[in-house]
């Protein structure tokens, strides 16, 4: 009672230049695989892409098709491009998953 609310933070969120998931194997860097950029739905989608990365560790195809999201859709300029840039969470895509 009579406690004042100053602030809340949370995590960072990440983002991807496509606005999608990143999901698989690295190019270029073997057996590096990735899950990240689930923008603040991280809760909702750590599950599902702990098992589909399981699944590629262990050498297997994953349980669905998960090529729209590999690493791989972006190259080499558009990557260095992206990270050259600095943007405010506001101005960053506002779909979520």
């Amino acid at each position: 009672e009579g406690t004042v609310w100053e602030s809340e933070e949370v995590g960072l969120l990440s983002f991807s230049l496509d606005g999608e998931p990143i999901l698989g194997p690295v190019p270029g860097l073997e057996n590096l695989l990735v899950g990240c950029a689930f923008h603040s739905g991280g809760f909702a989608y750590n599950p599902v892409a702990g098992l589909l990365l399981a699944e590629l560790a262990a050498g297997k195809t994953p349980g669905i098709n998960i090529a729209s999201f590999a690493p791989a859709r972006y190259g080499q300029a558009e990557t260095a491009a992206y990270l050259a840039q600095t943007l405010a969470q506001k101005d960053a895509i506002q779909r979520r998953h």
